[in-house]
């Protein structure tokens, strides 16, 4: 009978052989780990990207309510100072009275009128409202930021011309002819132009079609 030797006794892996079982084991983990960083980082570009296109349609969805319900009923502001309808901000924002603030059996002690305002500060674009229709001193506007990381925002009101009688687009708004109108007589314009660039390059660009003003 053979007896083994001591040598085929004590075989086994030799070092070489562990470097290289270790070494792939090593580059199948490095493997791994990347394809489960890369989906990681698709995940999370892919919720940001959700976030801002449902940020993008809650603009759009407050700016087509504000401006599809606008009417032509000027304000006061908290001096007493009457302000029209719709007016131009010194910033480049927009100003205007809206219908449809819910007020269900008239529970709250207000008016279903609301004013409302859209401002660009710091790259934010905020919308602002009073609680009140004609401000009081006091009492402090209510704001909701809409949009942030916004480059410009540019509004533009499509007016007839009272010496040719077309249609032409301003920038600013009551136009220089209704200075000397009522500012209850003052017609709102045709159509707005609402035109916003974000920073990363993509725009948002609505027309929003204006109601004739009741009073005329």
């Amino acid at each position: 009978m053979t007896v083994p030797s001591r040598r085929k006794l004590a075989s086994g892996f030799t070092l070489l052989e562990v470097l290289v079982v270790t070494f792939l084991f090593s580059l199948v983990f490095i493997f791994a780990l990347r394809i489960v960083s890369v989906s990681l980082d698709d995940a999370g570009r892919l919720e940001d990207h959700g976030q801002r296109l449902t940020a993008q349609q809650r603009a759009i969805t407050f700016l087509t309510m504000d401006f599809e319900q606008a009417i032509a009923r000027p304000v006061r502001d908290a001096y007493g100072t009457e302000e029209p309808a719709m007016m131009s901000l010194p910033d480049g924002g927009v100003a205007f009275t809206r219908l449809g603030w819910a007020n269900p059996f008239d529970l709250r002690p207000r008016s279903q009128l609301q004013r409302v305002s859209y401002v660009l500060v710091d790259g934010e674009l905020r919308r602002y409202h009073r609680p009140l229709l004609d401000a009081t001193t006091g009492v402090e506007e209510e704001k909701v930021v809409l949009l942030d990381g916004v480059e410009s925002f540019t509004v533009r009101y499509l007016e007839r011309s009272s010496t040719t009688d077309e249609l032409e687009w301003a920038q600013f708004w009551p136009p220089d002819s209704s200075a000397q109108t009522a500012m209850l007589l003052q017609p709102l314009p045709a159509s707005v132009e609402v035109d916003i660039t974000l920073e990363n390059g993509y725009s948002l660009h609505r027309y929003f079609r204006m109601v004739v003003n009741p009073w005329l």
